[in-house]
């Protein structure tokens, strides 16, 4: 067995259960399963086809900084199977960016939907971007290490207990009305924040831009944009609303994304 030693380099290790069991292995996933910054390993096994299945804990500790991302999906897949996750932190004094996709199978038999990223000696987590299949795209800044976390499409970004790290009631954007419509719908939206930058923009059920309705500065209170498919064929359409928040700096951008179906 070859162990990554974090250089451009590999060790041998000769010892230990992992190395000497015996047995056939018919796949494997590495996973964080008791969240304390290390891979695990576990192992489907299948000698004589009764062979027990093994799961290896990482007694190993370096001090090294970490963080567990779980993904849940609303308009993507339940699983949040395609999304795209970057990560950027402070590592040896360079600003670094790493990518993973939630997969559905990552090596033969083998699955783990909970990324794990290591940040070396980063003190907290920059910028973490979520690209999800459906279209919508969520930012998320100064996020803490050392935790495992969820994040909801078009939705908060969560400990594992429970507890949010990013308020996103500051936000609100409703679902359209009339819905089903023909030709015009209402789009309304909240913001709590005292000042932000909104833009609203629609797109077709392929993911192309059809039009912008909003694109300002736009002090707290209740909003109403209307859509006017006239000009569109019938179809389901989507409508996104991106949110800067000016002068804040822990929730600096938020998106939402909703399904309109037009009737004509």
């Amino acid at each position: 067995m070859l162990m990554e030693t974090g250089m451009a380099a590999f060790e041998k290790i000769t010892s230990g259960a992992l190395v000497n069991d015996s047995g056939y292995t018919y796949g494997f996933a590495w996973g964080d399963y008791d969240s304390d910054g290390d891979l695990d390993i576990a192992c489907a096994n299948t000698f004589n086809e009764n062979q027990k299945n093994a799961l290896y804990k990482n007694e190993l500790s370096n001090g090294n900084k970490w963080i567990n991302i779980k993904g849940v999906g609303i308009l993507s897949n339940r699983s949040g199977i395609g999304a795209m996750i970057r990560v950027k932190a402070n590592i040896n004094g360079n600003g670094v960016w790493q990518m993973q996709e939630i997969d559905g199978q990552s090596g033969y038999c083998g699955q783990n939907l909970i990324l794990h990223f290591g940040l070396g000696n980063a003190a907290i987590i920059d910028s973490i971007k979520v690209e999800w299949p459906a279209g919508g795209d969520q930012y998320f800044t100064n996020v803490a290490v050392n935790r495992s976390v969820t994040i909801t499409e078009n939705g908060a970004l969560s400990s594992i207990n429970g507890k949010k790290t990013q308020v996103t009631e500051n936000y609100k954007l409703f679902q359209n009305y009339p819905n089903p419509f023909n030709p015009v719908t209402r789009i309304n939206y909240e913001i709590k924040y005292p000042e932000s930058h909104v833009k609203l923009i629609c797109y077709d059920n392929l993911g192309n831009e059809i039009t912008t309705l909003l694109d300002e500065t736009r002090r707290a209170g209740s909003y109403e944009v209307t859509f006017n498919g006239d000009n569109f064929s019938s179809g389901v359409y989507y409508y996104k609303i991106f949110i800067q928040s000016l002068g804040k700096q822990n929730e600096a951008y938020h998106t939402e994304t909703r399904k309109m179906l037009l009737l004509k």
